[in-house]
C-alpha cells in the first residue's frame, strides 16, 4: 500500500527501475516529454451515428485498446445506430461505462453520464496508469487537463498524446519488469 500524498512523480519514460515511481531515468535516456494531448475531451471527440435518447461519443486518440468495447460478434461502432432498442442501448452503455480511459462516452438526452468511480490511481500490468473519480491531472507545460472521471496516463514514453495513452504499450511490448 502507499501512503497519500498530495503529488506524485510518477515515471513517463518508461525506464524508471521504481515503476510506476520516477527516478531520474529520464535524464539518462533521452527522453522527450513533449505533451500533446488535447487539454479539452470534445477537441478530438466525434459524435457516433445514435438515435435519441443516446448520443456516443468517441475520441480515438485517447484510446488504449483495452477491447470493452468489442465483442466476438459486434462493436460499439457497429451498434451506434441501432440505440433505438432498448437492450442494444443497454448493452452500449455498458461497454462504454467500462471504457478505461474515456475514449468513449455517452450521454442520455443531452446529459452526459458517467459511472461513479472513486479517486485512485492504478498501474495496469504492462500499460498505463489508470485514473479515476476526477484526480487532475498537469502535464509538463504545466497545463491542467480537463478533470475527467477516469483517463489513462502514458507510462511507456511512446504515446502520440502524452500524458494520456494512446495504446502504444502494446506496440512497443513495454513491460514492467
Amino acid at each position: 500500500k502507499i501512503e497519500t500524498e498530495d503529488t506524485y512523480w510518477l515515471c513517463r519514460c518508461g525506464q524508471s527501475n521504481n515503476k510506476p515511481f520516477c527516478d531520474s531515468s529520464h535524464q539518462r535516456c533521452g527522453f522527450v516529454g513533449e505533451d500533446a494531448a488535447p487539454t479539452e475531451y470534445a477537441e478530438a471527440a466525434k459524435d457516433l451515428a445514435a438515435a435519441e435518447p443516446l448520443t456516443i461519443n468517441d475520441n480515438r486518440s485517447l484510446c488504449v485498446h483495452a477491447s470493452f468495447c468489442v465483442t466476438q460478434f459486434t462493436n460499439v461502432w457497429k451498434q451506434a445506430s441501432e440505440t433505438d432498442d432498448p437492450e442494444t442501448r443497454a448493452r452500449l452503455m455498458g461497454a462504454i461505462e467500462n471504457c478505461p480511459s474515456g475514449a468513449l462516452t455517452y450521454a442520455v438526452e443531452g446529459t452526459p453520464i458517467e459511472p461513479l468511480l472513486p479517486q485512485a490511481i492504478a498501474v495496469t500490468d504492462d500499460g498505463p496508469l489508470w485514473v479515476t473519480g476526477g484526480v487532475p491531472v498537469v502535464d509538463s507545460n504545466n497545463h491542467t487537463l480537463e478533470e475527467r472521471n477516469r483517463v489513462t496516463l502514458c507510462r511507456c514514453g511512446a504515446s502520440a498524446t502524452k500524458p494520456l495513452c494512446d495504446g502504444s504499450h502494446s506496440k512497443i511490448a513495454f513491460k514492467d519488469s
